[in-house]
């Protein structure tokens, strides 16, 4: 499905891995397997983009106090909370919904996000993940991801994730908020379990700008129509193999 934006703005270097920066003018495509994801048209991203938007307000952030959970009833399933740590270096799972215990075979309350070595109750270590937060942390912006994590040749699954800061001083998060979608492929239902690996090859993060421009009226429910939303790729929050290209311009 395509990305609903047309531009990337004010793109990040990329890391060493890929040191030559594609032009404004290359095109996704570019990048073999690399598909960009329509969030929007993901009911429940879309709906908690809308809802932590109303929330903050005129604030850079919502406060944890201003998520309400009989308003946003139909995705807590999908919802994390974790706890910024040691600057926004560490996160500690403090909830996690029902349905992302499901996908990942194992209740992640208590323990690091993307530092599961040596648990066999847990998905492996993830980089990519924890990286993920750093962004969201850095930024002080709503983050995007799409992972593909591979547990075999037969099975496979997507990870869509949305990660919202809450702050109590509108400065610093001191909570990411994650909303997470999977896809499935090659059984009807599969968990991560342990040892999985994330495909880099159709893998990225992308910070979300531009809130005011995408939501004009923070009342407005999650599908209405709405303008694109203008975001970036992210090298900083990506694996370091994962070398990333602007969509193309509009015609």
């Amino acid at each position: 499905m395509p990305h609903p934006s047309d531009k990337v703005h004010d793109r990040e270097a990329l890391s060493a891995a890929d040191p030559e920066p594609p032009t404004d003018n290359a095109p996704a495509s570019a990048k073999p397997g690399l598909v960009r994801y329509d969030y929007l048209n993901d009911s429940k991203l879309s709906k908690a983009l809308v809802y932590w938007n109303g929330k903050r307000g005129t604030r850079r952030m919502p406060q944890r106090s201003d998520i309400v959970p009989g308003e946003i009833k139909e995705i807590l399933p999908s919802i994390m909370l974790a706890d910024a740590l040691a600057d926004g270096t560490r996160f500690r799972c403090r909830l996690v919904g029902t349905a992302v215990v499901t996908a990942f075979g194992a209740d992640l309350t208590g323990k690091y996000i993307g530092e599961y070595e040596g648990d066999a109750a847990a998905p492996g270590p993830d980089e990519f993940t924890r990286k993920l937060y750093q962004t969201a942390w850095k930024e002080r912006l709503p983050v995007f991801s799409r992972g593909k994590y591979v547990a075999s040749r037969e099975s496979s699954l997507t990870v869509n994730r949305l990660l919202l800061p809450l702050s109590e001083d509108n400065e610093r998060p001191n909570i990411i908020m994650a909303v997470l979608t999977f896809e499935y492929e090659g059984i009807e239902q599969a968990t991560l379990g342990f040892g999985v690996e994330i495909d880099p090859s159709v893998s990225y993060i992308e910070i979300i700008e531009d809130i005011e421009g995408l939501f004009p009226d923070p009342e407005k429910a999650a599908g209405a129509d709405v303008p694109a939303l203008s975001g970036r790729l992210s090298a900083s929050g990506c694996a370091a193999e994962v070398p990333l290209h602007p969509r193309p311009p509009k015609h």
